[in-house]
């Protein structure tokens, strides 16, 4: 068994401590405690809920802002993430680090220079192990440099039979893992797929079919995959 490890998401000690003090005074005081409230729930993260923050707390600011924001933040999390990260490194069954999950991959939201940094310090740590990103299907059509702080670049094509338009239909796993594999042969990266493990959400009728998990499986291997993820939502007991 191999394990990627998240480091922010990793370590425990979240509390009321203040995560971001604005040194810059860039934010009012009312954007600063929203901020700081954001930061400061369960499951607060640079690779999940900070994406939130910038399309809701920090949404009418500029990208500069919001990159100088969540680099702030970047450098508050360091003295907790540098003990995850060398507490795992050594760890056999390591293969590597998650630090982003679905992107704003559009320059316009400021994330992709905090992941660069991230990327980097991260590497600092730890030269051996890759550093995967988790982005949304449709990489193919973003610019090679938006990629340029990833080893192993991942799509989640969630297929479920009641998705409407082209994430329904029986072969949208197969052409968008082919697309982001190809993208990723050309960047000389490793393509990743996370697939749908039970359901995408409540609002779905029903889980996937045994056969239609084996299907989506074998399609994401076939089209050049290199690594498979099952995203698995537990909350519900499983009947049959």
């Amino acid at each position: 068994l191999k394990v990627i490890a998240a480091p922010d998401m990793n370590y425990a000690p979240f509390n009321d401590r203040t995560r971001v003090r604005d040194a810059g005074n860039r934010l009012t005081p009312t954007e600063l405690e929203a901020v700081n409230r954001w930061l400061n729930h369960d499951t607060a993260s640079l690779g999940i809920s900070v994406k939130d923050l910038c399309l809701w707390a920090l949404a009418p600011r500029d990208a500069a802002t919001k990159t100088a924001i969540l680099l702030e933040y970047l450098d508050n999390q360091m003295p907790y993430l540098t003990p995850v990260i060398e507490a795992a490194m050594g760890h056999p069954a390591l293969a590597g680090f998650f630090i982003f999950d679905e992107p704003l991959m559009d320059i316009a939201f400021g994330q992709i220079p905090v992941g660069r940094e991230y990327y980097r310090r991260v590497k600092a740590l730890d030269g051996y192990h890759p550093v995967f990103v988790n982005c949304n299907p449709g990489i193919h059509t973003c610019p090679d440099d938006w990629f340029d702080w990833m080893d192993l670049v991942g799509i989640d094509p969630y297929w479920a039979p009641e998705y409407a338009g082209t994430s329904g239909t029986i072969d949208y796993v197969g052409f968008m893992v082919r697309q982001a594999t190809l993208k990723a042969e050309r960047l000389h990266l490793v393509p990743m797929t996370v697939l749908m493990g039970t359901e995408s959400s409540g609002v779905l009728k029903r889980t996937l079919k045994p056969v239609e998990q084996i299907g989506q499986t074998y399609l994401a291997l076939i089209h050049g995959t290199k690594g498979i993820l099952y995203f698995c939502y537990p909350e519900r007991a499983q009947i049959s």
